[in-house]
């Protein structure tokens, strides 16, 4: 739906302007150019019928079906009506009723009892206390429990105020100039209340951290006066006295909190109605007024902006999705003719606002909420009409702003074991980077990038980007952790016969090494490394590093095993010809030997060498030693093969008339007279053969190791030490 004459009461302001600023309030003027003319637009109002009064709304899915559903307060007969959404902006036609107290007046959605169901409170004007609705998850609500709260509460918001996870309650206390805190327990019910002084009638309160220390703080609009009254949490449930910041109009009728720079500080919103409920209100404020925080809980002094007639409340969010907070001001309008008109203010980034945008949403606008009733990612409205007993949804017709395009970082985020160059582009042409490395959200207001970031410890590097006439970019967030480099052990882990001495080095400066060796995983409470470990035994080292602003390095880890000397044999194993006494031993300091000599391979469970060994026959020694913390030794084997040698000896006994000789083989023996021997290798098998010397010679016989052999050949083995005698004869 088309705004009412904005360009017009924007040329008739600016002219304006100078005369303006001679007086004492000063009316903040936007117009912008082109460059700024991003609107917004919303659909004529679609009324559902509720029940009379209708003062409040607030939004939720109540039955769990993924749409957003509607919980309006009726004050005069004191009754809650939910309209169940269809998801596409429409509502089910037929609300349904819920009985509350005296004069409901505002309505607010909380988890009391940790069941993942939206349930409600609803602070009950015209009596002493809260209601409290326990939904249950399909549309409907247990009947409501009532809690103490104090006199004509009039508002009811919901905080964890003191760190317990579970959900609180702050009611202003309209006729008792105090807000009260419920604490909750968790299960739908409430301590009893405890009293805060806040102002003169305070109307509404409003939750969130305005001194940024992770405490829930309190900003209270008092009707009564014209301030509002800031309460700093402690974090315990309880609050510091009220310091009250002036907002430069009578009767605040609604307050609320929101970062309209992009700094990270919460700002105030004041709708100064003008002019008490309760009496006639022919002339009522056109203004709302801004407050913008300082980050400590303090704010400067009010700007105000045109907002319609009457305005009652207000809410901050982005209704054309250029990334700046935008505010909708329900117009009441006076008492003689009550205003029709939602009023629409569009951010400028720097917490002023560029001229209203009406748009028509029913008789006697109380309040307006934002939610995306019909899911295109828009924020809607839903204004309650108190005169009209009705509900008005806008659905927001904003046609997409173009964005700038999201900036790109290079390398990409990760894990680093040395420092980054990182670059930051964008792809849209024209387009100026604004950066943060400490973890804030960029503004316009954030550096400008202008080359390569050097990351040099673990580092969030956030940007966002801003063109004329365009939409700012989303914030892209890239997070790189620097490592410390993993240490290195010199020498390496393996396996060694002596003790070793194990350096450790680290290739980032100034890094710390911590170590262990007992194998547990080392961190920054492990021993610092301050020069050589000595290794005598078998030990894993490991080691991290660590540096100020850098992430830990790994664990490197060696195992350096220390392995007994392999034990040496003497003399060494060969052929022998007789028996051969064996010395084992070990050059490892109280090393144990064991041994075998049938072939097997040694254990601890072999005998242990006491001392020399006797071999009278071929046998295979092996030995291996042990030594406490130490690994076991190589096994040392040698073959000794016992050889003995024995000695023939052969007689030649010639005749008168006839001789012979008698040769060997193998061993080449050839006597031809008397006493010849030779030595051969016990099991030798001789072939001897008796050999006449002429025809007139023959061979009689053999005696002794061949005796009764009649053939002149005759083959012995050697098992011992032989005699053999060959007779000739004519």
């Amino acid at each position: 739906m088309a705004a009412h004459g904005r360009s017009d009461w924007c040329k008739l302001v600016c002219h304006a302007q100078l005369r303006l600023l001679v007086v004492a309030t000063v009316l903040v003027v936007a117009c912008p150019g082109p460059a700024l003319a991003q609107t917004a637009s919303f659909t004529a109002p679609h009324p559902l019928g509720v029940d009379l009064g209708p003062w409040a709304v607030a939004t939720a899915d109540f039955n769990g079906d993924g749409a957003l559903d509607l919980a309006v307060v009726n004050y005069l007969p004191g009754t809650v009506s939910v309209l169940l959404g269809n998801g596409d902006g429409t509502f089910r036609p037929t609300p349904i009723f819920f009985g509350g107290d005296n004069g409901p007046s505002s309505v607010a959605v909380g988890d009391f009892n940790g069941d993942g169901r939206p349930d409600l409170v609803l602070a009950n004007f015209k009596s002493t206390t809260v209601s409290v609705f326990l939904g249950k998850g399909d549309g409907t609500f247990s009947m409501p429990l009532l809690f103490s709260a104090g006199t004509s509460p009039a508002f009811a918001a919901v905080g964890d105020f003191n760190g317990d996870g579970k959900q609180d309650l702050a009611v202003a206390n309209y006729f008792s100039t105090t807000v009260s805190v419920l604490l909750g327990k968790g299960d739908g019910t409430f301590g009893p209340p405890v009293s805060f002084a806040a102002g003169p009638s305070p109307q509404v309160v409003a939750v969130g951290d305005l001194n940024r220390d992770g405490k829930l703080d309190l900003a209270v609009a008092n009707a009564g006066s014209s301030t509002a009254a800031v309460m700093l949490g402690r974090g315990d449930g309880t609050f510091q006295p009220p310091q009250a910041f002036d907002v430069g109009g009578i009767n605040p009728t609604y307050i609320a909190m929101g970062d309209l720079r992009g700094l990270g500080t919460l700002d105030l919103v004041v709708a100064t109605y003008g002019c008490f409920y309760y009496s006639p209100c022919p002339v009522v404020s056109h203004t709302i007024s801004v407050l913008l925080g300082n980050g400590d809980g303090t704010f400067n002094p009010p700007l105000f902006f045109e907002a319609g007639s009457g305005p009652n409340s207000v809410t901050v969010a982005d209704f054309n999705g250029d990334g700046r907070q935008d505010l909708a001001v329900a117009d009441y309008g006076p008492s003689t003719q009550r205003a029709t008109t939602v009023a629409v203010l569009l951010g400028n980034g720097d917490g002023t606002f560029q001229p209203p945008l009406t748009f028509d949403a029913g008789i006697s606008p109380a309040f307006a909420a934002a939610s995306d009733f019909n899911r295109d990612s828009s924020l809607d409205l839903a204004v309650v009409n108190y005169d009209g007993a009705t509900v008005s949804v806008l659905l927001n017709a904003t046609a997409p702003s173009q964005q700038v395009a999201m900036p790109t970082f290079s390398p990409a985020a990760g894990v680093y074991s040395g420092p980054q160059s990182v670059s930051i582009s964008d792809a849209t042409s024209g387009a100026t980077i604004h950066y943060t490395t400490d973890g804030s959200t960029p503004t316009t207001a954030s550096p400008v990038y202008g080359g390569p970031i050097t990351v040099t410890q673990t580092t969030t590097v956030k940007a966002m980007a801003a063109a004329s006439g365009m939409a700012n970019s989303a914030v892209a967030s890239a997070t790189y952790t620097i490592r410390v480099a993993t240490p290195a052990f010199s020498p390496a882990g393996g396996t060694y016969t002596s003790a070793r001495s194990v350096s450790i080095s680290d290739a980032t400066p100034g890094a710390t090494i911590y170590y262990t060796t007992d194998g547990s995983t080392p961190t920054t409470a492990s021993p610092v490394y301050g020069g050589p470990i000595t290794v005598t035994q078998t030990t894993t080292v490991k080691a991290m590093a660590a540096a100020v602003g850098m992430a830990n390095s790994a664990v490197a880890s060696a195992t350096y095993t220390i392995r007994v000397a392999t034990p040496a044999l003497s003399p060494g194993g060969g052929t022998y010809t007789s028996a051969v006494t064996v010395t084992l031993s070990d050059s490892t300091a109280g090393a144990t030997i064991y041994y075998t000599m049938d072939g097997s391979t040694p254990t601890t469970a072999s005998p242990v060498y006491s001392g020399p060994i006797m071999v009278t026959q071929t046998t295979t020694i092996k030995a291996m030693a042990a030594a406490g913390g130490m690994a076991n030794s190589a096994v040392a084997s040698a073959t000794y093969t016992i050889q003995q040698s024995f000695t023939l000896t052969v007689s030649v006994q010639n005749g008168l008339l006839g001789s012979g000789h008698v040769t060997s083989s193998p061993g080449g023996m050839n006597c031809g007279g008397g006493t010849c021997s030779a030595t051969f290798v016990s099991g030798t098998v001789v072939n001897l053969a008796a050999i006449p010397d002429g025809p007139l010679s023959v061979f009689l016989s053999w005696d002794g190791a061949c005796a009764g052999i009649l053939d002149p050949s005759c083959t012995v083995t050697m098992t011992g030490n032989l005699s053999v005698t060959a007779t000739f004869g004519p």
